[in-house]
């Protein structure tokens, strides 16, 4: 199934319509460096790094939802985040990707949301939606 197909099937099943609400991310990379270093030290190329989880973000008044996604079937994590249980929520803008943290139920979360995917021209135009509308700042 291709990304657009995956954002059709959300918008059906969540019901949400025409609003370009919707956007591409992942959790955070982290990689841990002095491992990194060590490793190519001694000879062994490669890096530690931990592999985040793929998610299609949806935002409403009610909430933001997740709905995890591997090899292009969404499976995983489906959820909604009432707005009233977040906190913290904050999104910087970057060059390549915005930056979203938050924390609900006083886990602290740090994601990523694509600014634009080269195969897929609706991620550029749903982020641009949501940037304009301020979609960080329906909670308040």
């Amino acid at each position: 199934m291709s990304m657009k197909q995956m954002m059709e099937q959300l918008k059906t099943e969540k019901g949400l319509g025409e609003y370009q609400n919707i956007a591409h991310g992942h959790e955070a990379v982290k990689v841990n460096w002095k491992k990194t270093i060590l490793m190519n030290l001694v000879g062994m190329h490669g890096s530690s790094v931990r592999v985040g989880k793929y998610f299609l973000f949806y935002f409403t008044p009610m909430g933001m939802g997740l709905v995890e996604y591997h090899s292009k079937t969404m499976e995983g994590i489906d959820t909604m985040l009432p707005w009233k249980e977040i906190t913290d929520f904050q999104v910087k803008k970057g060059l390549l990707e915005h930056d979203m943290k938050f924390t609900y139920q006083g886990q602290k979360f740090h994601m990523k949301l694509s600014r634009v995917m080269m195969t897929d021209p609706w991620v550029k135009e749903n982020m641009k939606n949501l940037m304009a509308n301020q979609f960080y700042r329906i909670s308040m």
